[in-house]
């Protein structure tokens, strides 16, 4: 979990203490994986939900820092999908139920 917050704080410029983050672990006989992988008990799925305001550039430093902070667990780089589902944001409610468009600063902020 600390793999893929870092990797928020890095290339999307999340705080520090902006953690949202689940965990859900399968036995390896309950989950597949493609075929052809280095450690196919270790592939790991990484799924993101967002507001839709990054750039191209901010998300390859963001799949490039899960794979890399992944692989310093022992995690083969060929063993991780990364997903990353953006909303628009009036479709996402922050501090007491608002709508993250009533805080531009913030989607601004997000941009690089």
């Amino acid at each position: 979990m600390n793999a893929v917050h870092s990797a928020l704080v890095t290339a999307f410029g999340v705080g520090p203490d902006d953690k949202n983050i689940t965990l859900i672990v399968h036995l390896p006989h309950r989950f597949m994986c493609p075929p052809g992988r280095d450690d196919p008990e270790r592939y790991t799925n990484v799924t993101v939900v967002g507001h839709a305001s990054r750039t191209i550039e901010a998300k390859r430093r963001f799949y490039t820092a899960i794979v890399d902070n992944l692989e310093a667990l022992g995690i083969p780089r060929n063993c991780s999908l990364v997903q990353l589902h953006e909303l628009p944001p009036e479709d996402i409610a922050i501090r007491g139920g608002h709508p993250m468009t009533d805080f531009p600063a913030m989607i601004g902020a997000a941009q690089g």
